[in-house]
């Protein structure tokens, strides 16, 4: 769409309909002409329109591990998006308490107490403010050590262990 257009230099704003934009770079050129009709070197700038929203396409825990003892876990995930922003990461899909943080986010520090399945949640922000559905993953937390008791049988000098466990003898010790 070209074609001079009145400029009132106490309000310089000019509306531009790109019509119906792709998501891809539009580029627009302009150039000033004078009321003596001199005309401008011409400038330009760009806009990436983006219209479609991310997807979050898949969420790694760990590098897929079933089980850690430890609370703060690795993340990995992969989208379908250009201009990637921000990510949100909860252990529910309401995301309570959780906030956007830069991307990329390679950790999250798991708060729900007890051992047990921790699930994960993830979504994404673009850059232009686009939201993405959620996805999950989950691994099983146990910062529990284990616990058990035994009994040695006064007299006996070579104890048998039970099944499952082996036996090293070395002075006073069973290991």
């Amino acid at each position: 769409k070209s074609g001079w257009r009145y400029f009132d230099p106490l309000n310089p704003i000019i509306d531009y309909d790109f019509g119906t934009p792709t998501d891809t770079y539009h580029y627009l050129y302009l150039q000033a002409r004078d009321c003596a009709g001199r005309i401008s070197a011409e400038v330009n700038d760009y806009i990436y329109f983006d219209l479609t929203y991310p997807v979050v396409s898949t969420i790694s825990i760990n590098s897929g591990a079933a089980k850690t003892n430890n609370r703060t876990v690795n993340i990995a995930y992969t989208f379908t998006e250009t201009y990637p922003s921000q990510v949100m990461l909860a252990e529910d899909n309401a995301f309570t308490g959780a906030s956007w943080q830069a991307h990329p986010v390679t950790s999250f520090n798991i708060t729900s107490p007890n051992d047990g399945t921790k699930k994960i949640y993830i979504k994404m922000k673009d850059q232009s403010g686009r939201i993405s559905g959620y996805i999950f993953d989950d691994i099983i937390l146990d910062e529990t050590p284990p616990t058990g008791s035994f009994t040695i049988v006064s007299g006996n000098t070579n104890p048998v262990p039970a099944l499952g466990y082996t036996r090293t003898q070395g002075g006073n010790w069973l290991q």
